[in-house]
C-alpha cells in the first residue's frame, strides 16, 4: 500500500525528492531511500542527480505511470524547474 501512495504523490508533482517525501509521509529519510531503491529496481521510478553535492530527484518511469493507471509522461527536466516544482511539492 505505502509503495503505490508513494508512486501516486510522485506523479502528482511530476518529480520530488528525498527530504520532501520523508516529511509527506513522516517517516525517516534513510527509510525513504530504501523503498525508493526498490521501486528504481522494480522499474516504476527513475533516480536522478546532477551533482553529487544536489539531493536526488525522483520522477516516475512510463512503468510506474502505467502501475497507478495514468498515461505515461516525458521524464521531467528537472534542470529547467526544480527550484519551483520543489518548493511547492
Amino acid at each position: 500500500m505505502r509503495d503505490r501512495e508513494f508512486v501516486e504523490w510522485i506523479d502528482r508533482f511530476r518529480y520530488t525528492n528525498v527530504e520532501l517525501l520523508a516529511m509527506r509521509f513522516g517517516v525517516a529519510m534513510q527509510n525513504v531511500r530504501v523503498r525508493l531503491k526498490r521501486l528504481e529496481a522494480g522499474g516504476l521510478v527513475r533516480l536522478e542527480r546532477r551533482s553529487v553535492v544536489e539531493p536526488w530527484i525522483v520522477s516516475l518511469t512510463p512503468a510506474g505511470a502505467k502501475a497507478i493507471g495514468h498515461r505515461p509522461r516525458r521524464a521531467p527536466r528537472a534542470e529547467l524547474h526544480q527550484a519551483h516544482e520543489l518548493a511547492i511539492g
